[in-house]
């Protein structure tokens, strides 16, 4: 996972200046003009948000902030749908704890489901694929439209309305 700019500076940035080798050690690694950078080296006090020189990339594993498994969709906001490590936030009502993207209860299934048409997909086969620990990048043999609605306030049958917190 290539962290997009945005998540970088804003979201890990502060927490390798708190401690570099937890990142080191969930998998993250430093790269600037393509090169690994020795993360435990850098001087992170120093460095600012605002023209952030690294790419940060977290390997694939069991600890990845995707879980095992991203699932893309065209869009200029680097939004997409993830897994999660974290499978005890599911159980929490409010759940905004991802970083702009969709963190998926069910990410194996709806994979399985979008996979179904193409005949080399098979349940076994994703789940060979997974189990590897590799990254690979596979397409879709036709596009599915997805529509994405954000929405703190509804009415339930009875037109009774609800609200919620804009996290």
């Amino acid at each position: 996972w290539t962290v997009p700019v945005k998540i970088a500076k804003e979201d890990l940035l502060p927490r390798f200046r708190s401690s570099p080798a937890e990142m080191v050690a969930k998998g993250f690694r430093v790269l600037q003009a393509g090169a690994d950078v020795d993360p435990l080296g850098v001087d992170w006090q120093a460095v600012r948000g605002s023209g952030f020189p690294y790419v940060l990339r977290q390997s694939p594993g069991p600890g990845n902030a995707l879980g095992r498994i991203r699932l893309s969709m065209p869009n200029d906001q680097d939004i997409y749908m993830h897994d999660t490590p974290d499978r005890h936030l599911m159980q929490r009502e409010v759940r905004a704890y991802s970083s702009g993207c969709i963190r998926l209860e069910r990410a194996l299934d709806l994979t399985r489901y979008l996979m179904g048409p193409m005949a080399k997909w098979t349940p076994e086969a994703i789940d060979a694929a997974i189990a590897t620990g590799q990254t690979s990048a596979e397409w879709l043999s036709r596009p599915v439209p997805v529509a994405l609605v954000y929405a703190t306030a509804w009415t339930d049958e009875s037109g009774v309305l609800y609200f919620r917190e804009d996290s």
